[in-house]
């Protein structure tokens, strides 16, 4: 994932070569097209989003009905008063990740909530090395 602007998105890209630490997720490309954000989506694709929390923190979620900034703005307005994000607010989208199957965002969805903020951060920041430094058991037992 990269960070994005308030009007862009970096979306799967088939040319993005794979990463080992992150087999199937969320892989950004500058040169990818732009037309994919545009798309209608259905049950089978999905988004996996992280935002930035009025705290500080950072909360991933997942739309397939919508584009990430549309999620942004419900969140924004608090729509779901019992998410994470509603007192935490305002909240700020800083990067979104395309898939093509919804279990696959799902997967992504459920690992990345699992990480540190360190290993979130590096994941924003594309920075793979150390996603795959940070992913390395502490106590060295696997």
């Amino acid at each position: 994932m990269r960070e994005i602007g308030a009007d862009l998105i970096f979306p799967l890209s088939p040319h993005t070569p794979p990463h080992p630490e992150v087999p199937a997720l969320l892989r950004a490309s500058k040169d990818a097209p732009q037309a994919r954000s545009c798309y209608n989506l259905s049950m089978t694709e999905a988004w996996v989003y992280i935002l930035k929390c009025a705290d500080g923190s950072y909360y991933t979620g997942l739309t397939r009905h919508e584009l990430p900034e549309a999620r942004e703005q419900q969140h924004i307005e608090g729509t779901f008063p019992d998410a994470y994000t509603f007192t935490r607010r305002p909240v700020k989208l800083i990067c979104a990740e395309y898939l093509d199957l919804v279990i696959d965002a799902i997967e992504a969805e459920r690992r990345i909530k699992g990480w540190s903020r360190a290993k979130k951060e590096a994941l924003i920041a594309g920075d793979w090395d150390r996603v795959q430094k940070l992913a390395k058991r502490r106590g060295g037992k696997l």
